[in-house]
């Protein structure tokens, strides 16, 4: 064996090695790579679920100072809600107003719902005495 053929084994032994180390750091990188992006998708699932639970239509049931009860659903951040002469045989969209809102409104809209236990809270213009929250498994309407 000479000189030449034991550098050649040499360099093809170190060549070789290189390269399975450059694989393994490779294999790493993408393994490293997968777990970063199964944590981005894992965090924005729990943000849009977060978000969707915070802004859902959620339904309540209103009892009347007449004593009439009445189911209404309230989303956040919505503006359409049910023309007051809707007849129609569903649950009601409605709004909820800013404080101290004088307006007559054409639509379903609660006024002053933060002051119900004062007795200032309205729906169509009938005092609310209590507004319960219905927890509900049946499909809301889309908004």
């Amino acid at each position: 064996m000479e000189f030449c053929d034991v550098n050649f084994n040499i360099i093809l032994f170190l060549l070789i090695y290189l390269f399975r180390s450059l694989e393994e750091i490779f294999t790493i990188y993408l393994v490293r790579k997968k777990m970063i992006e199964t944590l981005f998708i894992i965090i924005t699932a729990a943000g849009i679920a977060i978000y969707q639970n915070t802004n859902k239509p959620t339904q309540y049931e209103l009892n009347m100072e007449d004593g009439t009860n009445t189911e209404v659903v309230l989303q956040k951040n919505s503006s359409y809600s049910c023309p007051v002469y809707c007849e129609t045989n569903h649950i009601h969209i409605a709004v909820s107003c800013e404080d101290n809102c004088k307006t007559d409104h054409k639509n379903y809209h609660l006024h002053n719902v933060t002051e119900i236990d004062e007795g200032f809270a309205t729906f169509c213009s009938k005092k609310i005495i209590a507004m319960n929250k219905i927890s509900t498994k049946k499909k809301l309407p889309d908004i």
